[in-house]
């Protein structure tokens, strides 16, 4: 299994690069490929170069559909909410009923994780704390009036759980911890920051993040269980054309 992971793109075409987007054979050297979030809000990125390269995205996802992961950012859901409380720094008004039209339409090609074997994809990352208090420990989730018990249909795929609670609107999913100034304890896998999860990692699982800025991509191998790390692949700002790829 070949999978590239594209880190927060932000409005940036050079995923295209990243990913050869030109060259259809090269797209189809690979098993997947994962964006992890954040397509949109930049400081420096015109609306409609924005709003095109969203558009480009979503295009390849329909072309590729069982190929592209599409996974939510925080910066993404605020637009396909809607609602005030969950807006994040660099929200543009001027093209908000666009972008709301865009994931609203487009809203079934999008998702919180994925997972293969015990590699799971979120944008922000899962802390051991937060799922221990919010997913393991709570008992039934409600959406739609379907009624979930997360102690019998645990299967082992942490990501079906996740997507689950995210259609479900479970508040957990959406918490702001306190070092991204919340009023949350620990984030949740839209918002934790990478002091959270690289402290506390949810054990068995190897993590791959967005969200948190780094330089350059950052692997950590928990030495106490060799099956579980984060790699935090936030960097197309100082990066471009850096991407993460596993073959497993």
């Amino acid at each position: 299994m070949k999978i590239l992971s594209i880190g927060d793109v932000h409005g940036r075409d050079s995923w295209k690069f990243a990913i050869n987007y030109w060259d259809l054979d090269t797209i189809n050297e690979y098993d997947k490929i994962v964006f992890v979030g954040d397509y949109v809000d930049s400081f420096d990125i015109d609306d409609l170069v924005m709003i095109d390269n969203l558009l480009n995205i979503i295009e390849l996802k329909k072309k590729y559909p069982e190929k592209i992961v599409l996974l939510w950012g925080n910066h993404d859901i605020q637009y396909f909410f809607g609602e005030n409380k969950y807006l994040c720094s660099g929200f543009r008004k001027s093209i908000f009923i666009r972008l709301h039209e865009i994931f609203i339409e487009n809203r079934d090609l999008f998702q919180l994780a994925y997972q293969y074997k015990n590699y799971l994809w979120t944008h922000a990352g899962i802390h051991k704390g937060w799922y221990k208090q919010w997913i393991e420990n709570k008992k039934y989730i409600i959406r739609n009036g379907e009624v979930k018990d997360l102690l019998i249909d645990k299967t082992g795929n942490e990501a079906d759980i996740l997507n689950f609670c995210f259609e479900a609107k479970h508040d957990a999913i959406f918490h702001i911890g306190w070092s991204r100034n919340g009023n949350q304890k620990v984030g949740g896998p839209l918002w934790a920051d990478k002091n959270e999860t690289y402290r506390k990692p949810v054990l068995g699982l190897h993590q791959i993040i967005g969200h948190s800025h780094v330089d350059s991509i950052k692997h950590y191998q928990n030495y106490q269980n060799s099956l579980t790390s984060t790699t935090y692949i936030d960097c197309m700002a100082s990066t471009p054309y850096d991407y993460y790829l596993i073959n497993l």
